[in-house]
């Protein structure tokens, strides 16, 4: 069984550079390790949010999690044989749910997000279109994505819109993360 937990992959970089910090690392030894561990989690997904995991899919995905995961070990001992013990404890934490997201997909065949919830991933994207010139929106597209929102916090109409998306017509019982709804 998946653990429910993903760690939001951005938020381990940022986290890894405050903790090097606070172990008084050097800024350039500080940029190299967040690179090495970017480089480590890169494992690329496809952009549908339903798409099925052949069994040739299913081991390759499954042997580049496990070569990432000990990487990020071998990473995590490279940080306490520097002196940088609790760093490598921090690592040894997030490796355990950094790709939870990968292992569901390849149980059920449903993308989900890297980002530790829907709503953060969300307003990731909207920051970015409202920022940026070339993504701008209008304010009405602007209301559209808050309403987006709005559903994601109302619990009636998150169901009814993956009630929707998965085609689901009240003949299924769907559990998420212990959470059941029928």
């Amino acid at each position: 069984m998946v653990n429910g937990e993903q760690s939001c992959h951005w938020h381990a970089i940022r986290d890894l550079n405050y903790m090097m910090w606070l172990a008084k690392a050097d800024k350039g030894e500080r940029r190299a390790t967040q690179h090495h561990l970017r480089h480590i989690i890169g494992i690329d997904m496809p952009q549908e949010d339903i798409q099925h995991v052949s069994k040739k899919e299913k081991v390759e995905l499954s042997k580049q999690i496990a070569d990432a995961e000990e990487e990020i070990q071998r990473l995590a001992h490279s940080l306490y044989g520097r002196g940088y013990e609790q760093v490598a404890t921090y690592v040894r934490r997030i490796k355990k749910t950094l790709f939870t997201y990968l292992k569901f997909w390849i149980l059920s065949g449903l993308i989900s997000p890297r980002a530790s919830s829907m709503i953060e991933r969300m307003m990731r994207e909207i920051g970015r279109r409202l920022k940026r010139m070339a993504f701008g929106w209008s304010e009405k597209g602007a209301a559209k994505m808050a309403c987006i929102i709005k559903r994601f916090t109302t619990v009636d109409q998150w169901g009814a819109y993956w009630k929707q998306k998965l085609r689901i017509n009240d003949n299924v019982i769907l559990t998420l993360r212990a959470i059941k709804y029928a």
